[in-house]
């Protein structure tokens, strides 16, 4: 029996839930910029609300473009929401022909306070990090 169901289909980003492992795996695909990171950042708050989950899988590795300008709007306030809704680890895989990509994680990351995002370049090697991390589902701020 598969586990995960799709959530968002989308030019630019999957969202798969998977109910075994209480995980998310966002798949981000294409061109973005700080417009469409926004935008489908909403989208993934909105399946954190429908499926709760502690951990989060966001693959950047087909992500094309330059989205360094939403960096510190996603250290900021997107993990804060995402730290809001539970979630205490995002296992985040680069793009690996995509320098931008990676200074733009890098960026993100010093405005962060939490939850806990560690990047990675493959995906297997996030996933069994995330595996490894401890669910910490707790919803403390929900507004």
């Amino acid at each position: 029996m598969n586990s995960r169901c799709c959530l968002i289909s989308a030019e630019g980003l999957s969202v798969h839930y998977d109910a075994v492992q209480q995980c998310l795996f966002s798949e981000w695909t294409g061109r973005h910029d700080q417009a469409s990171v926004r935008k489908y950042c909403e989208q993934i708050l909105s399946c954190l609300y429908a499926h709760p989950v502690g951990k989060i899988l966001s693959d950047h590795s087909q992500l094309q473009g330059e989205w360094h300008e939403a960096a510190s709007w996603v250290g900021t306030r997107m993990f804060s929401r995402f730290a809001a809704l539970g979630v205490g680890h995002v296992a985040w895989v680069a793009a690996q022909q995509n320098q931008a990509d990676r200074s733009a994680m890098e960026a993100a990351l010093r405005a962060a306070d939490y939850p806990v995002v560690s990047i990675f370049d493959d995906v297997d090697s996030a996933y069994s990090w995330l595996l490894q991390a401890p669910q910490q589902l707790t919803r403390p701020f929900l507004a």
